[in-house]
């Protein structure tokens, strides 16, 4: 169950939501209309903590929002309108992704992926490129990503395996200027602050979009010695192991970082009769690629020594039972 109470949310002079209240019980089915400009989408964004309401609390299923955001996004699947950071990435590789952010094993995975993408009739595109989607098709891939929430696979009856510990990348999507200020300081004000903090503390990869913290835009209009100071807090957020990224950067930052230990190939030394197929002088090896290369079940293909391959590759080799050699 959902509840809003008294929910305000103001930008500067101007009240976007103003003293908002409903409920929305389980399995309800709830529709906000309005005009544009209504606060349709700032209600929802202040839902899902992308904005920080400016008055009022927000309940799911009895806990308050702003206090137990990190219990309360287990519950939440969020589908935007125009979800564009992701577009590079194939429908399979989004899917994987946000299982790995909710630390979903592969095989309730690929469960709920087989039973949605014959409900959705995804089946035979899962390892297309989301940007080669019409829009319908796009708002399809999303909405079978928002079914990878462990509260909700649990509803479905799923058993969902949970490893706080075992994340090795975190994954911001959004977070605001001041919260960035926030952490180079130390000074958690809520949860999510704090596990960016504990993250870091814990030596992992925290993955933060670059406009998160985009100070130059106060360049000109601030004083020298203030500018020098927000610099300082950037560099300092670089030092503590804060990578910030473009959108367009994001998949080939996730493709280093889930290589396997030290980047090193994977190596088979099993062999069959059949003559390997070589693979072009690329130094990553990725699903992507590998499915251009129409392999086989039970194919060989020769890699140079050295070349990194990816976790998705690796788990598409293993799948399709693919022997490497050097």
């Amino acid at each position: 169950m959902i509840e809003i109470k008294n929910l305000t949310v103001k930008f500067d002079t101007k009240c976007a939501v103003d003293d908002l209240s409903f409920t929305i019980n389980d399995g309800e089915i709830f529709g906000l209309i309005g005009h544009n400009g209504a606060g349709k989408s700032t209600t929802i964004k202040s839902l899902v903590s992308i904005l920080e309401p400016t008055s009022g609390e927000i309940y799911f299923n009895n806990l308050l929002l702003k206090s137990n955001r990190l219990e309360c996004k287990r519950q939440i699947g969020y589908v935007p309108d125009s979800p564009d950071m992701f577009l590079t990435l194939s429908a399979f590789e989004y899917w994987s992704l946000v299982a790995s952010i909710y630390e979903i094993d592969n095989k309730t995975r690929d469960d709920i992926l087989n039973r949605y993408c014959k409900l959705f009739n995804m089946i035979g595109v899962e390892h297309q490129e989301i940007s080669s989607f019409s829009h319908g098709m796009r708002q399809k891939v999303f909405v079978i990503g928002a079914f990878d929430t462990p509260d909700i696979l649990e509803r479905e009856g799923y058993q969902v395996v949970k490893k706080s510990s075992s994340a090795d990348i975190i994954l911001v999507e959004s977070i605001g200027f001041d919260a960035m200020m926030r952490i180079a300081s130390l000074c958690p004000l809520n949860a999510d602050e704090a596990v960016v903090i504990k993250s870091l503390l814990k030596g992992k990869k925290v993955l933060v979009p670059v406009e998160s913290f985009d100070f130059h835009q106060f360049k000109q209009t601030s004083k020298a010695l203030l500018f020098q100071d927000l610099q300082e807090q950037y560099e300092k957020l670089l030092r503590y192991g804060v990578q910030f990224y473009k959108k367009e950067e994001l998949l080939s930052l996730l493709e280093e970082s889930t290589c396997g230990e030290n980047n090193k190939p994977l190596n088979d030394v099993t062999k069959n009769e059949t003559q390997p197929k070589s693979v072009e002088k690329v130094g990553l090896l990725t699903e992507k690629k590998l499915i251009e290369m129409n392999l086989s079940d039970h194919d060989r293909i020769r890699i140079k020594k050295g070349m990194i391959v990816t976790a998705l590759a690796k788990d598409y080799l293993k799948r399709h039972n693919i022997i490497i050699e050097e």
